[in-house]
Parts: C-alpha cells; sequence; structure tokens
C-alpha cells in the first residue's frame, strides 16, 4: 500500500508540474500583449526560474583553468576566468584570495595565496579552491637553452660571449598562462651594430648575430630582443601606458620617441631632467630594483648595478625609434632605457630573450621533499659554521645568503625551482640550536631538543617584524635562553629575589623601531619589578651605564702626562667640574674619551667609552684654580697622554628599564610592553649628573641586547613570579 501511495505521489507531482508549466504559458501569452510585456515578462522567468531552479537540470561550475598555477607580480588574470552555466546571467560569483574579496590578480605581490571561488544559482551553487603562488619580477632561474632543461646553480656561466651551457636567466613577464618570458643575465654578443648603414628601417647585423648566437638553441624558445614596450611594463605600468614605444608620439604633442628615454628606477609621471623617470635614482653599487636588467656592463655599478664587465656598454632592443631614421632603443649601462645610433658598433650587443614553459621550474613538491631541501639546507648552514661565528639570529630568503646585520655568511641553495624559501637559523655555541624553514604553505621547525625538523601549521619567525627572542615563546618546551627561570606548565617560574639576563645575543639596528613585550603575573602585589633590556656592544662587552654617561659641561683634556706613581693629575680646565658629590662615589672619578673596540674604532668623546676609573679623590681635593685634582693613591692604571680628552664621571640606570621601573604586576596575567624602542644615545642627565640614558632608546655602541629582570626587587617575602610571551620584535609601518 505504501509503494502505490508514493506513486500516486510522483504522478501527482508531475501532474501538478505540468499544469504549472501551461498556466505559465497562458500568463506569458497573456502579457505579451500588455505594453510592458517585456518587462514582467523577465521578472516571471527569474522568479519561476528561482522558484524551480531545484528541479530543473542546469548543471553549474566554476573553471578556474585559465588561472594560471604561478605568474608574476602585477599580471592582471580576471577571477573567475570562465563560468559554464545556462543560466549564468541569473549568477552571482564571488572569489576571495586569502579570504580578500578581490576581482583580478594584478595587485598581488610576491607570495603563496589561495583562491577561492562561489557561484550561487537559485538554490544551487558550486565552490573551487585553487593555490597560486605569485613571483618577483627579476625572480632568477637556471637553464640550459640548448638542452632546453632546468640545471644546477654551480654550474652556470656568467660571463658575456658565453652562448652555451648552463646559464643564468631572469623571469621578467609572463607571455602567457604557460610561459614565461626570460631575459638572460650577460651578453652573448659583447658588441656589434644594429644596422651598419645607419639607417634604422631594418635590423640586420643585430638579427644575424642574435640568430649565430642561438643556432645551437631549441627552436620552441623563440630567440629575440626584449622590446622597449616590455622594459617599460618591467619598470612601471604607467610608463607603458604613457610611453607607447610603438606609435609616434610618447607625450604631449609633436614630441617623438627620441625624447621618451628614463632611468629604469625613475618614478612619477614626468620627464623633466631633474625628477620623475628622467631623474637618476640608483647610484651605488646594488641600489638598483632593476640591477638584472643591466648586470655585466661596463661601469654599471656606479648606477646601481652588481657586476661589472668592461666588455660591453648594454645591449640592442629590438625595435627602432618611430619618428627616426638612425635611431635604436638599447639598454645602457647607467641604467636606463635610451638610444643609440644603429651604426654604432662599439658600444652595445645582444641579450636574448626567450620563452619557456613554466612547468620546468614550477613543480608542486611534496612536504616529504621540501623536508628533505630543509634538511639539505640545515646541513649547509651548520656547515658554513666556524669558531668565528658571532652568536644570535641569522635570516635567510631564496637567495641563500645569511643576513646577520654586519656580517654575511654565503650559503648556496641546491633546492632547484622557483620555490621561494624564507627561515631562520639561531646559533649558539658553534651550532644552530633554533631554525625555522617556509617552503610556500608548507613550514619547519628545528627541534633542539629532539634533533629533528618537524612540520608546523604555523609560519615561524623567518621576517622582520616577528619575534627575535629565542625561546620567547616557550615553544622549546624548557629553560632555553633563561636559565635562571623554571619551565612549568607553559610559562617560567621563579620564587624571590633574582636578577635574570637571557643568554643569547639579538642583534639590533638602532635606525629601526621595535616593540618588547612579556606577559607577567606576581603571587604578591607588593612585589616590584624592572623588566627591559641590556645594551652590548661590537665585542658583546656590557654598556654600563657610565661607560655612555658623564656630568655635562666638564669634558676638559689633561694638560701632563699621567703616570704611574703620581698622586696630581693636572687638567685644562675644572670650572664646571662638580666637587659636592656628597655620597655619590662613581662621581668622583674619570672617564677617558680614547676607548678602542677590537675593529680598532676609537670612539668620539661623549660617545661610548670603557675606559672608566671611579672613586679616585675626595671632594676637597678638587682645585678649580690650579685646575688639579690630587689623588687618594697614587695613579697605576699606565700612562695616559697629554691632550687626552676626559670627563668627570657619573653613573645612571643598571640596564634600559623600558617596560617596568621599579612597578607592581597584577596576580593574573596581563601584557606589559614598551612599543617605540628607536634611536641611540638619548640621555637625561641633568647639571649634577643624575638621570640616565633614556630607557627606551639603545645606548651608544649598541650592537647587542638581552633580555634583562630584576624581579621582586623589594624582596617581599614568598613571592612567585609567572613569566611568558617574551617577545623582541621590530615595529613595521
Amino acid at each position: 500500500m505504501k509503494k502505490r501511495l508514493n506513486n500516486n505521489g510522483f504522478a501527482i507531482a508531475g501532474l501538478l508540474y505540468s499544469l504549472l508549466i501551461i498556466f505559465l504559458a497562458l500568463i506569458f501569452s497573456f502579457l505579451l500583449m500588455l505594453s510592458n510585456r517585456k518587462t514582467i515578462l523577465d521578472q516571471i522567468k527569474k522568479d519561476v526560474y528561482n522558484n524551480l531552479s531545484g528541479i530543473v537540470t542546469d548543471e553549474i561550475s566554476i573553471d578556474l583553468n585559465e588561472l594560471p598555477a604561478v605568474f608574476i607580480e602585477g599580471t592582471d588574470y580576471s577571477l573567475p576566468s570562465n563560468i559554464i552555466n545556462t543560466k549564468k546571467s541569473e549568477s552571482e560569483v564571488s572569489c576571495k584570495i586569502n579570504d580578500k574579496v578581490v576581482t583580478s590578480t594584478s595587485s598581488l605581490t610576491q607570495g603563496y595565496y589561495t583562491v577561492n571561488c562561489e557561484i550561487i544559482v537559485g538554490n544551487k551553487s558550486d565552490t573551487v579552491e585553487k593555490e597560486i603562488t605569485v613571483i618577483s619580477k627579476g625572480t632568477s632561474v637556471y637553464f640550459n637553452p640548448e638542452t632546453g632543461k632546468v640545471c644546477n646553480q654551480a654550474d652556470v656561466v656568467s660571463t658575456t660571449g658565453t652562448k652555451s651551457g648552463c646559464m643564468k636567466w631572469y623571469i621578467y613577464s609572463d607571455e602567457n598562462k604557460n610561459s614565461f618570458n626570460l631575459i638572460l643575465d650577460h651578453n652573448t654578443t659583447a658588441r656589434v651594430a644594429w644596422n651598419s648603414t645607419g639607417n634604422n628601417s631594418e635590423i640586420k647585423e643585430a638579427a644575424q648575430q642574435l640568430i649565430t648566437d642561438t643556432n645551437t638553441w631549441d627552436k620552441s624558445l623563440n630567440a629575440r630582443l626584449i622590446t622597449a614596450n616590455e622594459v617599460a611594463h618591467i619598470t612601471g605600468a604607467d610608463k607603458e601606458s604613457a610611453l607607447k614605444f610603438d606609435s609616434v608620439k610618447s607625450y604631449g604633442t609633436d614630441v617623438d620617441k627620441n625624447s621618451a628615454w628614463f632611468y629604469l628606477d625613475g618614478s612619477g609621471n614626468s620627464y623633466s631632467t631633474t625628477d620623475g623617470w628622467r631623474k637618476r635614482v640608483a647610484t651605488t653599487k646594488g641600489s638598483s630594483k632593476y640591477f638584472w636588467l643591466y648586470d655585466n656592463t661596463n661601469g654599471c655599478t656606479s648606477y646601481g648595478c652588481n657586476i661589472d664587465d668592461s666588455n660591453t656598454d648594454g645591449y640592442w632592443i629590438g625595435h627602432a625609434v618611430t619618428g627616426s631614421s638612425n635611431y635604436v632603443w638599447t639598454i645602457s649601462k647607467a641604467g636606463n632605457l635610451t638610444v643609440g645610433a644603429a651604426n654604432t658598433s662599439t658600444s652595445y650587443g645582444i641579450r636574448p630573450v626567450i620563452t619557456v614553459n613554466k612547468a620546468l621550474f614550477y613543480k608542486s613538491k611534496t612536504k616529504s621533499e621540501y623536508e628533505i631541501s630543509a634538511n639539505n639546507l640545515l646541513k649547509s648552514i651548520q656547515n658554513k659554521i666556524t669558531s668565528q661565528t658571532q652568536e644570535g639570529i641569522y635570516y635567510f630568503d631564496e637567495s641563500g645568503d645569511l643576513d646577520y646585520n654586519l656580517n654575511n655568511i654565503k650559503i648556496e641553495l641546491n633546492d632547484q625551482g622557483i620555490d621561494k624559501t624564507k627561515g631562520n637559523v639561531s646559533i649558539y655555541n658553534n651550532n644552530v640550536i633554533y631554525a625555522c624553514f617556509n617552503y610556500g604553505k608548507y613550514n619547519f621547525e628545528y627541534n633542539y631538543n629532539t634533533k629533528k625538523l618537524n612540520s608546523i601549521n604555523y609560519k615561524c619567525s623567518t621576517v622582520r617584524g616577528e619575534n627575535l627572542v629565542v625561546n620567547g615563546d616557550l615553544s622549546y618546551g624548557d629553560n632555553t635562553n633563561f636559565p635562571a627561570l623554571t619551565y612549568k606548565d607553559s610559562s617560567f617560574s621563579i620564587s624571590g629575589n633574582k636578577n635574570v639576563v637571557s643568554d643569547f645575543y639579538i642583534p639590533i639596528d638602532p635606525n629601526k623601531t621595535y616593540e618588547l613585550g612579556i606577559d607577567m603575573k606576581s603571587s604578591n602585589t607588593t612585589a616590584t619589578y624592572y623588566v627591559g633590556f641590556r645594551d652590548f656592544d661590537v665585542d658583546k662587552k656590557e654598556i654600563t651605564p657610565d661607560s655612555v654617561m658623564y656630568i655635562p659641561q666638564t669634558i676638559t683634556t689633561l694638560s701632563k702626562d699621567l703616570n704611574n706613581g703620581d698622586t696630581v693629575v693636572h687638567l685644562t680646565d675644572l670650572s664646571k667640574w662638580k666637587n659636592s658629590t656628597s655620597s655619590s662615589s662613581y662621581k668622583r672619578g674619570f672617564i677617558f674619551w680614547n676607548y678602542k673596540d677590537s675593529t680598532g674604532y676609537e670612539y668620539p668623546e661623549l660617545i661610548y667609552s670603557k675606559n672608566i676609573f671611579k672613586t679616585l679623590w675626595n671632594d676637597s681635593n678638587v682645585n678649580k684654580t690650579n685646575n688639579t685634582i690630587t689623588l687618594n693613591s697614587a695613579w697605576s692604571k699606565g700612562t695616559i697622554k697629554a691632550g687626552t680628552k676626559l670627563s668627570q664621571a657619573t653613573s645612571g640606570n643598571v640596564f634600559n628599564y623600558s617596560i617596568l621601573q621599579n612597578k607592581t604586576v597584577t596576580t593574573s596575567w596581563a601584557t606589559y610592553k614598551a612599543s617605540n624602542i628607536n634611536g641611540i644615545g638619548k640621555k637625561n642627565i641633568d647639571s649634577d649628573g643624575n638621570g640616565g640614558t633614556v630607557s627606551t632608546t639603545f645606548r651608544d655602541g649598541s650592537k647587542f641586547i638581552k633580555i634583562s629582570f630584576f624581579i621582586d626587587y623589594n624582596k617581599t617575602a614568598d613571592t612567585t613570579t609567572n613569566i611568558k610571551n617574551i617577545y623582541f620584535r621590530e615595529v613595521i609601518s
């Protein structure tokens, strides 16, 4: 019986559906006779479609096949590229990249992204997701144009005249969704005329030389010369729009292309010789963003490139200057797109461009393949560490260079392809104790305890702006870097009164701005704390307050040599010296401005010195009339020559109390921080020498810091302090 009812139900539903269609047809016929029938008809069709969309058989889907898995930054790919749906005029489509709504890819910068698009039609929908990689213009790859295969960086030859074998190339644009355009990093021919007749209506010698230079290359690469329009696009889309090099006029009225030259690094929209595109911006080695377009040319380092080569002054562009009979576009050693006479054979050469399938350079890897690469890189870094390597945090990027403020260790990455690698390593006692490797969506972290590289689901500290404190997030699961503290239950704890200083040196740049923060709680609301950082010089000597402080206006010189055995010090001027120092024995001393560090650098006066001597005299022994000071005991610190500059010594805060200075903390977790630590040498010293260095600046001579605490400074009984989330990071606006 139940089966019969179901069959009847289907029959009734079919009948109702047929009647509904007939009814709608009658309505349509009637409405056609009305003056506004089209508008009403469209509305009824839409309503019917939306109500019956669960019954109709039209399927919907989104096609993202036109969006490549990898492309150059600035390339515009519309989203979505195609919607397969007979009712697509009724659809609603939205796309997000990393959860941000977008309509094209032109705004994406270098990085890894997830594209998610959704289409909704009535009560039907379809969602598609795709991972993409955006690479920067000028990304380097290693390629053999004869074999058509990727090659090893170690086999690369980048000298002018090299035409075969493994060579270095730069990806500069998308030819289409499947192919990249690449330009060689050197000239295959140093110098050749474009057209020896001087007439630029036809490329002759340069064209033949290009054929000769590339005759053994894979013909599918379509070797050619770059165009001026391509150069304009590489260096700024506004230039490409304004400087349409294939038309007669470049800008304004009656101005030919001969006037449209520009520096590659020029910006703005002006052709003035003093600003905009005609302004020379890159003036020192390596300062050009587009060095890769004119490396290996004569004297180019004075114009921002990295590699000089006296063999050539540049290379020819693939077309002539419109509106001129003898000029041709060139890329010059001066880092500009400029013009040269077609018959010039002593300046410009051949630098080929090829078109290569993207799949040769970009291949998706498994997590295990990335882990192998990360382990190999870790071994390579460890092999480079010697007893001379300074402790601290080193950063590296896809170039494989480890950067540590003042020092560089060169590491060559053997990993092929254009996958971007970033990370950091912390070095202590000549060993890697911590390492992070970020390969696209895969992140790996070296575990100091297990000596293994593990995958992690967060991006570790690999770039500026992230935590520089080793184990500041307690991710090690122990008290690494903070041996005075006890690790337990995901926090540090300490009982009673202690002076705590972190183990590892953090390299700093005083020109940058940093934030220092910490989470704390205390079992005693009356216990007081000092929290901040200590400064260290290039030799990792602590910069104590007395080594950068002095009583103002007391600078003078020795008027006689000060020798061992002397009991009287002869000075040039004591008129501003303080001889009422009360109990401040540290003010009864000298700070000599003649200190040299291990590099041989001598610090200027009133900056920094380790030549400090205290408690040398009684206040009554300062004779301002004779400009002498009688010492309590004979001098025994070695000879100091007449003319040496010195000041009256003083002292101040033990370290930079940038977060807390004799303050209490709450009994529940709270964050304490200082968000604007920058600059160097700022002091708050009154005329009597009281005060100290500003706690949110670095002391003169600073190259490193360590995190520092005075715990329970006032020694309150039975106090337990808990600490976590210690961070020191650059503030990036």
